[in-house]
């Protein structure tokens, strides 16, 4: 119990700095002769951004429950079962260092969603889940912060209060970025130390 508390506080560690490198990953611009497929990666984006709009801006409890349990119960199930628990197996066995499998899958992890202005963050992600489960040995782990994760991004952006936050608004205004890159510098050092902590308990 006391290690999946300290993953959950990491998982809130970790959420400026994602913010902080979506915004980076949004100012992607591909050379004049990659004019097509950016194009195509906008078309993509604005798709992507269309249907979690739709999802967030539906009230009543009942769809806030149902788009909770889609969002982040049955996407952290599965996506784990998948990346963490069978992918990145194979991928220690036909690679022996554990460092490059989690990154390898941590890429595929993230190319897969087709949502390239977010490649870098979900990169980040990918690779957190990946050494959880690696540190700990138990899939469940990175399962509840992939659970975790999604649910506290989808209730800051259903929440009127909070969805301009930098920290879960869609697109980061330049103002808040020295503020949003102060408070990730400090959580990342939060969240090393409960890697270590994980580390050393996972043994």
């Amino acid at each position: 119990m006391r290690i999946l508390v300290i993953v959950l506080l990491m998982t809130l560690m970790l959420t400026p700095t994602v913010s902080l490198t979506g915004y980076f990953n949004a100012q992607m611009k591909l050379p004049e002769s990659l004019a097509g497929i950016e194009t195509w990666i906008k078309s993509t984006e604005e798709a992507a951004n269309m249907l979690i709009e739709r999802i967030v801006s539906e009230n009543g409890v009942w769809a806030f429950i149902l788009n909770i349990f889609v969002i982040a119960v049955a996407a952290g199930v599965t996506e784990e079962f998948m990346f963490r628990g069978a992918l990145l197996k194979i991928m220690r066995e036909k690679i022996k260092n554990h460092h490059v499998a989690i990154w390898v899958v941590a890429v595929i992890f993230s190319f897969i969603h087709f949502q390239f202005y977010g490649f870098l963050p979900r990169m980040l992600l990918g690779a957190f889940l990946g050494y959880l489960v690696y540190w700990t040995n138990n899939i469940w782990i990175p399962v509840s912060a992939h659970l975790f994760h999604n649910a506290v991004a989808f209730a800051g952006m259903s929440n009127a209060s909070l969805k301009d936050n930098a920290i879960f608004a869609e697109e980061v205004a330049p103002d808040d970025i020295k503020w949003l890159t102060i408070t990730a510098l400090v959580c990342l050092m939060l969240f090393f130390y409960g890697a270590s902590v994980v580390r050393k308990m996972g043994r």
